[in-house]
C-alpha cells in the first residue's frame, strides 16, 4: 500500500505542508533563523566565537552519538555540515577538513553506539577501491604531503560512504526531517550574512569576469556559491509546500533572497545553477493535485519575477554591470583543459591511477569534477567506484515509489552530483546529502 494513501488525493502529507512543524514551531523558526543573521557580525570581526562555536558543536555532537538515540546524531551532523563554509571563513582554529571528520566521527560512532552490524555493500566497495592507490601517493609524495594530499582527496568519499550507511539504517519521522533541513540551513544563513556584510562595507571593488574573493567574504567563492545554492534549495522546499504563519513565511522568504543575493554576487555560477536545476526537478515531481500546482505557479511567478526585475537589475548595477556578464559567460573557467588533463592521466595510468593528490602536483590546482578525479587518480578502480555511485543512485531513485518522496530523495542525489561535476568534494555537504537521501521517512500517526 501506498504510505500516502491514507493522506488522499487531494490531501499533502505532513512532510510537505510543514504544518505540524509549523504549527507548533513557528516563532521558534522564525527566531532561529534570526539569531543566525543576528550573530553573523560577532563571527566575521572575531575568530574566537567561530573557534568556540565549532568545538562545542562537535563536542556535543560526540556526547550525543554515545548517549542518545541516533536521530541526535543526525541533527548535530547536518548542522555541522552547514556550518563547515562558515569555520573557514571565519578562521576558526579547527582543522581544514575537520567538518567532514566530526561528522564521520560523530556518525560513526552512532553506529557503533547501536552496534549496528549491517553495512550496505556498494558504499562500501564505493570507497574501499579508493584505497589501493593510496600506495602510489606515499610512494611519489614525502609524509606530511602525502598525509595532506590523502586526507584532501578521501575525506570526501569517506563522508559519503559513513553518511550512506548512517541513513540507510535510520527510520525518521516526517517533522525530524524537517528539523535536519532546519538545522542544515541555519548556519548557511550566518555565513551569508556575514560575507554579504563584509562586501557592504569594503570600499571600492575591483569587478572583473570572474570568481570573486572580496565578495565572499575573504573566502573560496566556489565553495560560498555552492553552500549559498544548497541553502536557497532548502527554503525553496519549505515555501513550496509549507502552510506556516505569515512571520514565518516571511522570514523564510527573506532568508532565501539573502542566500541568492550572496551567492549571486560570489560570481561562482555553479552554485546558481544547481538552484535553477534542483528546485526545477523539486517542483515537478511534488505536484500532486491542483492546490499544489497553483501553489507552485504563484511561487514561482513571485520568485522569477522578483529575481530578474528586482534582485537582479539592482546586483548589476551595483557591480557595474558585470554580474550579467559573468552570468551570460558560458566559458567553464579552464575546467575543460582540467577535464583533458585527467582524462589522458587515466589514459596513461589506467590500472590504479596516479594515486590520490598527485594529479594536483601535475594540473597544479585541485580537481573541480569528482569524476575525473577517480579516474586519475584512481584508475580502473575509481572507474568502478563511480559505477557503483551511478548504480546508487539509479537503486535508490527507482525504489521510491511516491514521487513526493522520490523528488525529496532525489533532489538531494542531484544536487550531489552536479556539486561533484563542479566543485568536487570540497565540503563535506557534498557527500553528507547524497547519504541523507537514503533516509528512511516513515509517517506521522
Amino acid at each position: 500500500m501506498n504510505p500516502l494513501s491514507k493522506f488522499g488525493a487531494n490531501h499533502t502529507p505532513e512532510l510537505f505542508t510543514v504544518g505540524g512543524l509549523f504549527n507548533h514551531l513557528s516563532s521558534q523558526i522564525s527566531i532561529l533563523l534570526i539569531l543566525h543573521i543576528l550573530s553573523a557580525p560577532l563571527f566575521f570581526q572575531f575568530s574566537l566565537p567561530a573557534t568556540l562555536h565549532a568545538y562545542i558543536v562537535i563536542l556535543l555532537g560526540v556526547i550525543w552519538a554515545v548517549t542518545k538515540p541516533p536521530i541526535y546524531s543526525a541533527y548535530i551532523a547536518t548542522y555541522i555540515v552547514g556550518s563547515e563554509v562558515l569555520w573557514r571563513m571565519c578562521g576558526a582554529d579547527i582543522f581544514y577538513e575537520g567538518g567532514k571528520y566530526s561528522v564521520i566521527l560523530i556518525l560513526g560512532l552512532s553506529l557503533i553506539h547501536r552496534k549496528q552490524k549491517y553495512i550496505p555493500v556498494a558504499p562500501l566497495f564505493y570507497f574501499l577501491l579508493l584505497l589501493p592507490s593510496i600506495i602510489l601517493t606515499l610512494e611519489t609524495m614525502s609524509a606530511d604531503s602525502a598525509r595532506a594530499a590523502i586526507s584532501f582527496n578521501l575525506s570526501g568519499p569517506l563522508t559519503l560512504f559513513i553518511s550512506t550507511w548512517f541513513f540507510s539504517t535510520l527510520k525518521i519521522k516526517l517533522t525530524q526531517m524537517l528539523y535536519l533541513m532546519l538545522f542544515l540551513v541555519a548556519p548557511i544563513i550566518t555565513t551569508a550574512a556575514g560575507a554579504l556584510s563584509e562586501t557592504l562595507v569594503q570600499g571600492q571593488i575591483r569587478w572583473v569576469n570572474d570568481s570573486m574573493l572580496q565578495t565572499s567574504g575573504g573566502f573560496g567563492p566556489n565553495q560560498v556559491s555552492t553552500i549559498m545554492g544548497l541553502g536557497a534549495i532548502v527554503i525553496w522546499m519549505f515555501l513550496l509546500f509549507g502552510r506556516s504563519d505569515i512571520l514565518s513565511k516571511l522570514v523564510l522568504a527573506g532568508s532565501g533572497v539573502l542566500l541568492i543575493v550572496q551567492g549571486l554576487l560570489t560570481f561562482s555560477r555553479g552554485g546558481m545553477v544547481a538552484v535553477i536545476i534542483v528546485t526545477s526537478f523539486l517542483s515537478i515531481y511534488t505536484v500532486r493535485n491542483t492546490q499544489q500546482r497553483t501553489r507552485m505557479i504563484f511561487l514561482i511567478i513571485i520568485s522569477v519575477s522578483a529575481l530578474i526585475f528586482l534582485v537582479f537589475p539592482m546586483l548589476n548595477d551595483y557591480t557595474q554591470g558585470f554580474l550579467e556578464t559573468r552570468f551570460g559567460d558560458v566559458n567553464l573557467s579552464n575546467r575543460d583543459t582540467l577535464l583533458q588533463v585527467e582524462l589522458d592521466l587515466f589514459i596513461a595510468n589506467p590500472i590504479a591511477g596516479v594515486g590520490p593528490g598527485v594529479a594536483n602536483t601535475i594540473r597544479t590546482t585541485s580537481s573541480h569534477t569528482e569524476m575525473t578525479r577517480l579516474l586519475a587518480d584512481h584508475g580502473l578502480f575509481g572507474l568502478v567506484s563511480l559505477i557503483l555511485l551511478i548504480l546508487m543512485t539509479v537503486q535508490r531513485y527507482l525504489s521510491v515509489k511516491d514521487l513526493a518522496l522520490r523528488g525529496l530523495y532525489g533532489s538531494f542525489i542531484l544536487w550531489t552530483l552536479i556539486v561533484m561535476t563542479n566543485t568536487a568534494m570540497r565540503i563535506a555537504a557534498t557527500g553528507f546529502c547524497f547519504g541523507l537521501a537514503f533516509v528512511q521517512i516513515q509517517f506521522d500517526d
